[in-house]
């Protein structure tokens, strides 16, 4: 199946250069955009995000694109969320009051000191709950690469595609429909976020 239109959103808040060359390497040139109206010409859509949740909310906003990004899932195309693009998948966050994309229902936490060191930074392994087709040729436990403060809490335990411990066992990807959430960097992550990265592509 061809892959489409492949989009990067660059909304001043994600980790634009590393992804574009990571699906650059699949064999796929990637479209970076930032505009309303390019959103609606993409196929499947990466939606990357670093840093501040409360930072990268407020943008979306500011520039019109939440509703954008909101347009594009309900057309049924792809999306994946990754870090705190992904967090914003989910309804609300704890860091700063976050407004989430509210399509995935969920709160986005904070870490609890008793977890230790915070951020939660390196390589760590991926427990699969369930199957999906961005899983593909993904073997349990695989390690990928995590740096966050925060994580993904959905109301609905069904969402849940897999966990990680770190003291506290936490959603590490999510997925409702066509949508498709990493907390980890897939495109940090090696062979194993490089294998996410061509599913997504895909399938």
């Amino acid at each position: 199946m061809t892959q489409g239109n492949v989009c990067i959103l660059d909304y001043q808040a994600g980790n634009i250069q590393s992804m574009y060359s990571a699906v650059r390497y699949l064999g796929v040139e990637p479209r970076i955009i930032s505009k309303v109206e390019e959103i609606e010409l993409c196929d499947r859509l990466i939606f990357p995000g670093v840093g501040d949740a409360q930072f990268a909310s407020e943008a979306i906003q500011s520039t019109g694109v939440y509703d954008a990004i909101r347009a594009f899932v309900a057309t049924g195309n792809p999306l994946l969320g990754v870090c705190v693009g992904a967090q914003l998948l989910l309804s609300s966050s704890e860091e700063g009051g976050a407004k989430g994309l509210d399509i995935i229902p969920g709160l986005v936490k904070r870490f609890p000191k008793s977890v230790g060191k915070i951020p939660h930074m390196g390589w760590n392994q991926i427990a699969i709950v369930q199957e999906h087709p961005i899983l593909d040729e993904v073997s349990n436990e695989k390690e990928v690469y995590f740096v966050h403060s925060f994580y993904m809490d959905p109301s609905n335990k069904e969402h849940i595609v897999t966990e990680t411990e770190y003291n506290i066992r936490f959603a590490s990807s999510i997925a409702h429909e066509n949508v498709f959430g990493t907390q980890f960097h897939t495109e940090k992550s090696g062979m194993t976020g490089l294998k996410i990265l061509h599913n997504f592509l895909m399938n």
